[in-house]
């Protein structure tokens, strides 16, 4: 008798959308590194105008937030910490000045 829970099946899918968001947002972190004249963590205006998009983004697709605004704002920030995340990691293995954490 199988055990009750998610099967391979349901665990595929799950496993893609972890994967497109790792990607995607290793994507933005990576434009917001590029995107100051040098290797420095991103400026304040670069972040709230990617937040912003972001916002917008997980409204028209997102994973959980698509069509719902209030979700779609927690999603769009949760993906906001994440890429800033990244860029603060891509900031350390480059060698890009300091960085102590994502700005705040």
């Amino acid at each position: 008798m199988a055990a009750r829970g998610s099967t391979p099946r349901q665990l595929f899918p799950r496993l893609g959308e972890i994967a497109g968001l790792a990607l995607s947002t290793l994507a933005i972190g990576a434009a917001l590194v590029v995107l100051p004249p040098t290797a420095e963590p991103p400026l304040g205006h670069q972040v709230v105008a990617t937040g912003a998009l972001l916002v917008v983004w997980c409204y028209c697709d997102g994973i959980v937030g698509r069509l719902h605004f209030g979700l779609a704002a927690v999603e769009g920030l949760l993906r906001l910490k994440l890429a800033l995340h990244w860029a603060v990691l891509l900031l350390d293995v480059l060698g890009g000045g300091r960085t102590t954490g994502p700005p705040a």
